[in-house]
């Protein structure tokens, strides 16, 4: 039987032209429903949800009992539940690079629009033919003027490339980019409020968060020059709508430019059309031909990697992987008897998800009685997972080698298992063990960068720092997105008194990840280390928003603690 592939936003057509090369491994079903309930029955049987901008809540994803991915068409995942996902085991796999200088292309064009008055001349133009200079056409240069970004990612960057070629003074403000990311472009860090006041035009380009959500409201419009422009092709709900048609309509800023609004699409009527000094666009800033080509590829390349098992490239939720690797490994160890597949598929289902919902004693008993109905060798290794969770690693570990030492496995699924068992053999305080057990899958499989980044854990673990140094070397080298060893390296550079390296490696891992708990982790100990107390704090505390029972958030307990800071306490 074929996965189910549910793809919402009708409208949009999303990847219309593979459709027919999915057709041999999927069926694809295009929902025009938007309706949480309506949206939830649809998906009970998906195994992919292909979205763009409809709502993926908590609820539809509770209610996709087959559900293994969420591939977004395109950049921003605001509209998934990303924690439900994490929990339930569901990868959510987005499209961050297709669109970075397409979409910076379309907020500088809308910016020299703004400052040169174009919509205004070519209307004139239109209708008249001709215009003599009059005050209502008079431009700015932008030459000697300063550009403000909130938000320094990869879309701000392209700005701040672009506004350098025109001569503009350029300030950024973003908390989770380090200085030497900002040095590198050349570009000044300042706080939100010196950086509205000291811009001739400001542009959004953060992600939406609940952080970030209103970041821009009355108080903040009020920092602005009163000739100031405001471009946003970022997220419509960052800028208060109502705050900002005040300052608007009082003068307090000179025009702005939009391709994003807080409700899509807009309706007639709504207050911002019809102006001179605003310039609309209907959220079509990456639509270039190129670009549309990319995200089209991305996105199916993304529906490919979770049907075959694979590790996406563009995965967003990194946290899911380790419940992933178990499942996918234990769909390729054999079961017996043959009758009984349909019973032991249904098990081992069960078992996984318990042991993604973090709840390893459903998980021990229903992969203990999976195995009684003949669930043989996947069923083994779904109860040694389990027992890691339930603390008896030990256990885990000679379970998992046992698996791996039957010659019927081929060499991956060997290489596997003893990775697994290498883990369990780490939370066990046996490093040496799992280096050993890790060598022996390193001769199975010698170009997997994932046992490289394992085994330099052990070899960390040991101590012997120049070893894991190399062994992350050889996975980056590998795998150039891998968060995970930037993650690792960053440590290690601690370790060996190399705090800017370790510096730019986190900052690369976050780049990649923007939500990976261990980064955050490592971001916070080296922020504290260089006395940036404030930005520290900010890391541990979103640690424990996004991760809240993980070993990461333990460890930002412990040093917000530290800091007289309680864990309850709301980032400021």
């Amino acid at each position: 039987m074929k996965a189910k592939i549910l793809r919402t936003d009708a409208e949009l057509f999303i990847i219309e032209q593979y459709l027919d090369e999915l057709a041999a491994v999927a069926d694809v079903v295009t929902t025009q429903s938007t309706d949480e309930d309506a949206l939830a029955l649809e998906a009970t049987d998906a195994e992919i949800i292909l979205t763009c901008y409809t709502a993926i809540t908590e609820k539809v994803i509770e209610a996709a009992k087959n559900l293994k991915g969420i591939v977004k068409y395109g950049v921003g995942t605001d509209a998934i539940d990303i924690e439900a996902a994490t929990q339930r085991g569901v990868m959510v796999i987005n499209c961050p690079d297709y669109g970075s200088d397409t979409v910076a292309d379309h907020a500088f064009a809308l910016l020299i629009a703004l400052a040169r008055r174009i919509p205004v001349l070519d209307r004139v133009m239109q209708e008249n033919a001709w215009a003599w200079p009059a005050a209502e056409y008079l431009g700015v240069d932008l030459s000697g003027k300063t550009i403000g970004l909130v938000g320094f990612g990869r879309i701000g960057r392209c700005i701040a490339r672009r506004a350098e070629g025109f001569s503009m003074t350029r300030l950024a403000t973003d908390p989770y980019v380090d200085f030497a990311i900002f040095d590198e472009y050349g570009v000044q860090s300042a706080g939100l409020d010196e950086m509205l006041e000291r811009s001739d035009f400001v542009s959004i380009h953060c992600v939406l968060t609940p952080e970030t959500t209103g970041l821009i409201g009355e108080a903040e419009l009020k920092r602005m020059k009163d000739t100031a422009f405001l471009i946003d092709v970022s997220r419509g709900a960052i800028i208060d709508e109502g705050a900002l048609i005040r300052a608007l309509d009082e003068n307090a800023i000179a025009g702005a430019a939009f391709d994003v609004f807080a409700d899509e699409p807009l309706a007639l009527g709504f207050p911002l059309l019809g102006r001179d000094n605003v310039i609309l666009t209907p959220h079509l800033a990456w639509y270039t031909k190129e670009a549309f080509e990319r995200v089209e590829r991305d996105t199916l390349d993304g529906v490919r990697d979770v049907l075959s098992g694979n590790r996406p490239k563009n995965l967003k939720n990194v946290e899911v992987l380790g419940f992933l690797a178990a499942f996918f490994i234990s769909l390729v160890l054999p079961w017996n008897p043959t009758e009984a597949r349909e019973i032991d598929h249904a098990h081992q289902y069960k078992a996984c998800m318990a042991l993604a919902k973090k709840s390893p004693e459903e998980a021990f008993e229903t992969a203990l009685t999976w195995r009684d109905l003949g669930g043989g060798d996947a069923a083994e290794h779904c109860v040694a997972a389990a027992l890691i969770g339930l603390g008896q690693y030990t256990d885990a570990a000679g379970r998992m080698e046992t698996l791996a030492g039957k010659a019927k496995q081929n060499s991956s699924v060997k290489a596997g298992l003893l990775a697994h068992a290498a883990q369990a053999w780490l939370l066990a305080d046996q490093a040496a063990r799992a280096e050993a057990v890790l060598m022996a899958a390193l001769k199975l499989t010698p170009e997997d960068s994932a046992l490289f980044v394992d085994r330099a854990q052990a070899r960390a673990a040991l101590k012997d720092f120049k070893g894991a140094l190399e062994d992350l070397n050889h996975a980056i080298a590998r795998e150039d997105r891998r968060a995970d060893a930037y993650v690792f390296r960053a440590a290690t550079y601690r370790f060996l008194d190399k705090p800017e390296l370790a510096l730019a490696d986190v900052e690369r891992a976050l780049a990649l990840a923007p939500t990976h708990a261990e980064g955050l982790l490592e971001r916070g100990i080296l922020r504290r280390l260089r006395q940036d107390n404030d930005g520290a704090r900010q890391d541990w505390l979103r640690v424990l928003r996004l991760a809240p029972k993980s070993r990461a958030a333990d460890a930002s307990r412990r040093n917000l603690e530290k800091m007289d800071v309680k864990p309850d306490e709301p980032q400021r």
